[in-house]
């Protein structure tokens, strides 16, 4: 049986719950998601996790904010002047924009609309939360140049 480790690709399906208990995100079945340890598709600690396991795991992980997305950092929060802001764009609260940096583009969610601009937020959305991922895997194959592309979704 395979492992996940290097050079592996898994399937993974999911039920992420906060601190609450309040599910924040389901993937399952069909929308399980596809990954290598290596893709960072997965919060780090959850990967860690999940090293060495086979097929028909499942567990309950919890993860500290720190080996999942983060502490909140209220530096990331902050008001931006309506001359930065894309003026093609209707914003509201949760609207989310994408700021360009030199590795990549930035995620911001507005937060509230002021007179001078928009109140935005660059933390992740589950920044600062314990997360509970309950998992089952379901597959593990080495990579091979033929294999299906692992899924691009950011939980």
């Amino acid at each position: 049986m395979y492992r996940i480790g290097s050079g592996m690709q898994f399937t993974l399906e999911y039920t992420l719950r906060d601190e609450t208990g309040a599910v924040r995100e389901q993937r399952l079945g069909a929308d399980a998601v596809v990954c290598t340890p290596a893709d960072g598709l997965l919060p780090a600690g959850l990967t860690r996790a999940l090293a060495g396991q086979g097929s028909g795991y499942e567990a309950t992980i919890a993860l500290p904010p720190e080996a999942a997305f983060g502490p909140r950092m209220e530096n990331l929060v902050f008001e931006a002047p309506q001359e930065n802001l894309p003026a093609e764009m209707t914003l509201e609260p949760g609207s989310r924009l994408r700021a360009p940096t030199r590795n990549g583009n930035f995620s911001l969610r507005v937060i509230e609309i002021t007179s001078r601009g928009a109140v935005l937020d660059g933390n992740h959305p589950l920044a600062g939360h314990t997360l509970y991922y309950s998992v089952r895997v379901t597959d593990v194959q080495p990579c091979t140049p033929n294999a299906p592309q692992p899924d691009k979704h950011q939980p």
